[in-house]
């Protein structure tokens, strides 16, 4: 039962910002495009700050331990100053994710 009723409690996270949205038990994914990468850092950083006051207003908490993003590219790129926090915490880049799927 307890699992069931965070999902419901969780369940209008993706309306509070214009991230897409993956919830999946205890665990979320935030997805957005845009071609150009700095105008992509910050659209991330509002809307990550979107979802930093949903997260306060229901009195929810992040593990930035286990909190991370990659950006994925059709080119390889070079590394770029890409940068975004939430809560005055850095989020750490990876190459990496390890996404929970059905």
């Amino acid at each position: 039962m307890g699992p069931l009723l965070f999902l419901i409690y969780v369940n209008d996270l993706p309306c509070a910002s214009s991230f897409q949205t993956t919830l999946f038990a205890d665990d979320t994914s935030l997805h957005l495009t845009h071609k150009d990468i700095k105008m992509l850092q910050l659209n991330v950083q509002n809307e990550l700050d979107k979802v930093d006051t949903w997260m306060r207003f229901n009195r929810l908490s992040i593990n930035y331990n286990k909190t991370a993003y990659m950006i994925l590219t059709a080119t390889r790129s070079q590394n770029c100053d890409f940068e975004i926090s939430m809560n005055v915490v850095t989020i750490q880049q990876t190459d990496s994710i390890n996404i929970l799927v059905l």
